[in-house]
């Protein structure tokens, strides 16, 4: 949330950005933000483990509508998870593969968190979410998310794919490129 529009990876079409804000240990697979699907090409170095993103949503506050407040009683962290909960409950279909073959127990693989804090960058309240501020601010997130190990040096492909009940479809396809020698899983 931190990427500005113009190079977010999750509204890259072609993989072009793929790169923007990677480090560490862990490449993160960025999904779709809206329906729709898309093929991206994408090169990463050696020795990453992969984290995709088969669908997830951040719940943040503040936002402008004076009615998105919690309840009498209720706790921002209860309020801002049950929004979050509410829609990840409604995906019913998942799929994940890598070169061909699909990873299985998908629906295993989900993820709440706690409240945390974020800044998102402001050009993301056209793009992505009006309620980003610019400034910090707390969210929680709850999603489907899988952590593969690194793959070989070489290419591959992984594709994923999720579906809710409000309609929402996305399919995702990498043509990743793993550039180095050495290790990496089969």
């Amino acid at each position: 949330m931190s990427i500005p529009t113009d190079r977010n990876p999750g509204l890259d079409p072609t993989g072009a950005n793929c790169a923007e804000g990677q480090g560490g240990e862990v490449w993160f697979v960025g999904a779709l933000f809206a329906s729709g699907e898309v093929t991206r090409a994408c090169t990463i170095p050696a020795h990453r483990a992969l984290l995709v993103n088969l669908s997830g949503v951040l719940n943040d506050y503040p936002c402008p509508d004076p009615g998105f407040q919690p309840a009498p009683g209720q706790s921002l962290e209860e309020f801002l998870a049950e929004g979050a909960r509410a829609v990840e409950d409604g995906v019913n279909g998942l799929g994940l593969s890598v070169d061909g073959v699909s990873i299985t127990a998908l629906f295993e693989r989900r993820y709440p968190t706690g409240l945390f804090d974020f800044t998102g960058d402001p050009s993301l309240r056209t793009s992505i979410d009006a309620c980003i501020t610019g400034s910090s601010q707390v969210a929680v997130a709850d999603g489907f998310f899988v952590l593969l190990k690194p793959l070989h040096p070489g290419a591959h492909t992984v594709v994923f794919t999720a579906e809710s009940v409000n309609g929402v479809h996305t399919s995702v396809t990498y043509d990743l490129t793993v550039n180095g020698s050495g290790g990496g899983a089969d």
